[in-house]
C-alpha cells in the first residue's frame, strides 16, 4: 500500500538542515554550478519530506517509500566517504503516529526475517519520546519515529507525519548470516 520514488542523491544543504545532528557533516560537491545541488544526500527522509510538501493536494493517506543512495563521511573509506543503500517510509494522515509506522516496520523486518529491538533515541527530525532506534545485535540500523512539527511547518506541511529509515546495506548482510 505504499507508493514508490526515486529522488536525486544531489540536494542543497537547506534539504537536509533539519535532520543534521550536531556537528554532522556532509559531502559536498566541488565547483558546483548549482547550489540546489551542491551537497549529497545523508539520509532519504528528507527528499520524502520534499515529496510530501509537494503532494499536499491529494487524497490522504499518503503512504510513501524510497530505496536509495546515501553519500556518508567515513574516514576509513577510500576517499574518505562511502556510498550507503537507505530505505525510508513515511506515512502522512490525520492521526499518523509512532505506533502505525512501527507496525510497518515490524511486517517489513519479518518478512525478511532479521529481528529488532527498538530502544529510545533522539533524533533531529523526530519528536522526543516518540523516536526510536532500530537495534539488531547491537547495531543500529536507523531511526523509527513522529516527524517534529517544526519540521512539517518549514516545509509547509499540514498533515502529521511518522516516519522510518534503515540502512538496506546492513540490512542485507544480517540476512546472509
Amino acid at each position: 500500500g505504499f507508493q514508490e520514488f526515486v529522488s536525486n542523491i544531489l540536494c542543497s544543504r537547506e534539504e537536509l538542515a533539519d535532520g543534521l545532528a550536531a556537528g554532522e557533516g556532509l559531502v559536498e560537491v566541488d565547483n558546483v554550478m548549482s547550489l540546489a545541488y551542491s551537497v549529497l544526500r545523508n539520509r532519504v527522509l528528507p527528499s520524502l519530506l520534499n515529496v510530501e510538501a509537494a503532494s499536499s493536494k491529494a487524497f490522504y493517506p499518503h503512504r510513501t517509500f524510497e530505496a536509495g543512495e546515501v553519500a556518508v563521511l567515513d574516514r576509513s573509506a577510500n576517499m574518505g566517504t562511502r556510498t550507503d543503500l537507505n530505505l525510508a517510509a513515511l506515512i502522512a494522515h490525520p492521526t499518523a503516529n509512532f505506533s502505525e509506522m512501527h507496525s510497518t516496520l515490524d511486517v517489513l523486518l519479518y518478512y525478511i526475517g532479521v529481528e529488532y529491538k527498538l530502544e529510545p533515541a533522539e533524533d533531529p527530525l523526530f519528536l522526543a519520546g516518540r523516536c526510536g532506534k532500530i537495534v539488531v545485535h547491537g547495531d543500529t540500523l536507523g531511526f523509527l519515529g513522529e516527524v517534529r512539527p517544526e519540521v512539517l511547518e518549514r516545509r509547509q506541511i499540514t498533515m502529521p507525519c511518522s516516519a522510518f529509515e534503515i540502512n538496506l546495506n546492513a540490512v542485507l548482510r544480517l540476512m546472509k548470516t
